[in-house]
């Protein structure tokens, strides 16, 4: 524990760097797919930071670890350059979502864990400038930062925790607080995603840049005004939710 806590605070900047420069050039691939160098630079800047996050495998449930094992791997196991973005998202999700657990139970937690927390706190906050929209209140829902463009006019499903994974639906747009690894069950179904938090780098961001899903992140509370299933229009050409 001591040897993890003295490596953190020794490597720290370093970390939040290298995942900062994996998400950035993930992003970058997502679009600009056609350049020769970006599969190539974003997957050495994958695996430079997996290698630097290898340090808290062991801290994470061992069925969970394989995703370490998936990324470090992935020529060997014929990977798609899909599943290596996916795979490392789930890595770095798991590792982060054991440390929130562990901070809201009380749990035991490890010397380090708060600052390591901390560094992966940094993609779930909300970044960039949101859209303001100045037409008919009664039609304005939300506004936020748009990742990925189109325009979707379906239902919407409200998810607020697993459970309600269920009430996607053909050609839904989801409403969630965030995304996590656990949408991609479903994300065939998807038209669009609305999130509360999260930024360019976020996982909702990634999801709708690898199936070109219409999206828009960070927009703040808004979830408590919508009803399950009503009409929603995501208009994400402007970064704006109209009723």
């Amino acid at each position: 524990m001591n040897t993890v806590r003295k490596l953190l605070q020794t490597n720290s900047q370093e970390i939040k760097e290298k995942l900062d420069q994996a998400y950035t050039s993930i992003a970058f691939f997502q679009n600009n797919r056609a350049l020769e160098d970006a599969k190539a630079k974003m997957t050495q800047h994958i695996l430079e930071v997996t290698i630097l996050l290898d340090q808290f495998k062991p801290y994470i449930p061992e069925y969970k670890q394989r995703y370490f094992d998936i990324v470090m791997n992935h020529k060997q196991l014929g990977l798609s350059t899909r599943d290596l973005i996916m795979s490392f998202d789930q890595m770095v999700f798991e590792l982060h979502t054991r440390l929130e657990k562990n901070l809201s139970n009380h749990q035991e937690l490890q010397a380090w864990s708060p600052l390591m927390r901390e560094i992966l706190d940094v993609r779930r906050q909300i970044t960039g400038n949101s859209v303001k929209h100045e037409s008919d209140a009664s039609q304005f829902v939300t506004s936020g930062l748009s990742v990925v463009s189109g325009c979707v006019k379906a239902h919407v499903a409200i998810i607020e925790d697993m459970e309600d994974l269920k009430n996607i639906h053909s050609g839904c747009i989801i409403a969630s607080r965030m995304t996590t690894p656990d949408f991609m069950i479903a994300i065939h179904k998807i038209s669009g995603i609305i999130t509360e938090q999260g930024g360019r780098l976020c996982h909702a961001a990634i999801l709708a840049r690898e199936y070109n899903i219409p999206c828009i992140v960070g927009c703040g509370t808004f979830i408590n005004q919508l009803t399950e299933n009503e009409v929603l229009i995501l208009d994400a050409d402007n970064g704006i939710v109209l009723k």
